[in-house]
């Protein structure tokens, strides 16, 4: 399953460029093209959630209460921006507008705020909370189990 579909593609960039890209058929029937760009981007963003310490959804986003679509919303974007800037250079032929390379960009600045570690350009997901001990340079503490107990070193070689 994907985080994005057809829709929000030909929404945000309009269905005659969605399948001059490759991205859909002509009948609005999503592609190979479509589903590897839209993996791979997905696999990013997790990754930059991961890194700033936030659990990425699983294959689908809840979008039910307006909290979760606030969040899905900004998930989408960030996606959408890394498939649309790789299928761009990717494919050859298609011209980017100039209105597309803005919403590109945004998307971008959103990744890059989730990642950078000065704490005047971060950008937190809305919706969602970080736990910075689980991202990258915190610390995992197991909380489920049993310390082992101390042995005296008494009677040992140390």
């Amino acid at each position: 399953m994907a985080w994005l579909d057809a829709t929000y593609m030909n929404d945000a960039i309009g269905s005659e460029q969605v399948v001059a890209l490759g991205l859909t058929t002509s009948l609005g029937a999503i592609t190979t093209r479509f589903t590897q760009y839209e993996l791979a981007s997905r696999a990013v963003v997790s990754s930059a959630m991961q890194f700033a310490g936030y659990t990425p959804p699983g294959a689908t986003l809840t979008e039910v209460t307006n909290a979760e679509q606030i969040t899905g919303a900004y998930l989408k974007k960030m996606v959408a921006a890394i498939v649309l800037r790789d299928v761009y250079a990717l494919v050859p032929g298609i011209d980017l507008t100039a209105s597309a390379q803005q919403a590109i960009g945004m998307g971008l600045q959103m990744l890059n705020g989730l990642v950078t570690t000065d704490i005047n350009l971060k950008i937190p997901i809305p919706g969602m909370q970080p736990d910075t001990l689980d991202g990258i340079g915190g610390t995992i503490f197991d909380t489920g189990g049993v310390c082992p107990p101390f042995r005296s070193l008494r009677g040992s070689s140390f």
